[in-house]
């Protein structure tokens, strides 16, 4: 008798085994699943991160683009019947330094006046004379372009 009771304990004792076997098959294949939904929920949250970021930015670009706007209309700068626009555009194979600056002071208008560049460019004819350092004697000068708009009010002309 006591043979059977061994064979019925070893038989519930390997059944109750398979049993744990199944259920820790199906945990672990459902462990698995909750790595992947975390993995998955990590880059979302990633992603949502970067994107709140950009948009902190562009609320404070908004922000900034509304003080300005806010200014233009308080100094009557946002009324487009008001300005006249030239466009400048200065290109020339050398000029003297002196020439920069005066061409310079010239397109850049006086007060009231708004120069919106679009291109600009300096530089030596030789490596040999550099942009930041004083002329030499024998300096030829500098190749010099300058491209953009002046913005100008229109001049009342009522009496």
């Amino acid at each position: 008798m006591v043979w059977r009771v061994k064979i019925v304990l070893y038989v519930a004792l390997l059944a109750a085994l398979a049993a744990s076997a199944y259920y820790a098959q199906g945990g672990i294949a459902a462990l698995t699943g909750a790595r992947q939904h975390a993995a998955l929920a990590s880059a979302r949250l990633h992603a949502l991160k970067q994107q709140l970021a950009t948009l902190d930015q562009r609320q404070a670009h908004e922000r900034d683009v509304r003080v300005v706007l806010d200014r233009a209309a308080r100094l009557g700068l946002d009324v487009p019947d008001r300005w006249h626009e030239r466009r400048v555009l200065h290109r020339s194979d050398t000029l003297t330094r002196d020439r920069v600056i005066a061409t310079l002071d010239e397109a850049l208008g006086g007060p009231g006046t708004a120069f919106v560049p679009t291109a600009f460019q300096v530089s030596v004819l030789a490596p040999r004379f550099g942009l930041f350092r004083s002329p030499a004697e024998d300096d030829p000068g500098v190749r010099f372009q300058l491209e953009g708009s002046l913005h100008f009010p229109i001049e009342d002309e009522t009496p």
